[in-house]
This record gives C-alpha cells, sequence and structure tokens, in this order.
C-alpha cells in the first residue's frame, strides 16, 4: 500500500496502483510498483503498513493513528485493539462448536432413528465415529469455557507452523 503525504500530514491511501495527479502533473498507477521508493518519496508518495490490529472475532481494532515518517518515507497506520466481551465471545465460539458437531452427525441420524424404531444396530464405525464427534465437541466446549480472557479464547483456534509452512501444532478446536 502506499500514501500520499503532503507537509507531514497524510492526505491518501492507496490500496493498489492508481493513477494520480500531483501538483498538476499526472502519473500513471505503474509508478507504484515500477518506481523506486526514493522516486517516489521525492513526489510524496510513502510506502504505507499496518500493525497492532487483531482478529476481529475477538477484538475491536478500533480507529487507526497514523505516523508520519519523512526520513525513511513511510506512514504507519498504528491500531490499539480492545478485546471483545468474553461471555459473548465463549457463547459464539460454543455454538459454533456444537453446530459444526450437529453438522457433522446429521448425515448418519437416520441409523439412530432406525435403532430406536427397530432395534437395528449402527454399524460399530460409525457408533465409534459419533462417539469421537461428540467427545471433540464435550473436550472444545469444556477448553472455551475453561479460557480466563478472550487471548486464550483465540489461542485455542490458532495453529503453530514448522520454518517450512507446514502445521506444527494444529489448534485443539481447529480439529
Amino acid at each position: 500500500m502506499w500514501a500520499y503525504v503532503k507537509n507531514s500530514q497524510l492526505v491518501r491511501l492507496y490500496a493498489r496502483p492508481t493513477a494520480v495527479t500531483l501538483n498538476g502533473l499526472q502519473y500513471p498507477s505503474t509508478i507504484m510498483s515500477s518506481w523506486s521508493a526514493s522516486q517516489l518519496k521525492e513526489i510524496g508518495i510513502y510506502s504505507y503498513s499496518e500493525t497492532g490490529a487483531k482478529d476481529s472475532q475477538y477484538y475491536d481494532n478500533g480507529s487507526v493513528a497514523y505516523t508520519v515518517n519523512d526520513s525513511e518515507g513511510t506512514v504507519t497506520g498504528t491500531y490499539s485493539p480492545k478485546a471483545k466481551d468474553l461471555a459473548a465471545t465463549k457463547t459464539t465460539k460454543i455454538e459454533m462448536v456444537k453446530s459444526e458437531a450437529n453438522s457433522r452427525l446429521s448425515g448418519s441420524d437416520w441409523m439412530v432413528i432406525r435403532k430406536a424404531d427397530d432395534n437395528t444396530a449402527i454399524p460399530s464405525d460409525w457408533d465409534t465415529y459419533r462417539t469421537n464427534v461428540r467427545s471433540k465437541s464435550d473436550s472444545m466446549v469444556n477448553a472455551i469455557n475453561s479460557a480466563s480472557d478472550v487471548d486464550a479464547v483465540a489461542a485455542l483456534y490458532q495453529n503453530t507452523y514448522h520454518a517450512n509452512g507446514s502445521i506444527n501444532v494444529m489448534g485443539a478446536c481447529n480439529n
């Protein structure tokens, strides 16, 4: 992303290369990807980055504060997120877990109904599958309920990765 800066003040942000008219001169969108940072800085186009934003499932990021660094030719947008209500976050996540479990079980519900109606046994592999789905769901609900804060709830959904990008440990609520 890029920012147009004039007199050390942010004027406009550009999310993608954009044709611009600055000080009466027109520039094609290609300058943002083909010109060097120092060339862009000469006409007031700085590189832009953001920091501090957190996952909006768990945090309200609020407004962004901009810092212009004229010597570096950069603009940084910084968020100061606030955690969402813990009880509401837990409720939402528990509803999602239960909905997922119900969805996974619904395809084999007919076997349970058949067993209740005419005492036909459920195949053991399906019985095991259904038991495992319920067990995993209960485990996730307990983990969510045990979380002491929003960060702890979010951590249940975080995977960790090896240096090569493959998953090292899948978040407890992701599998």
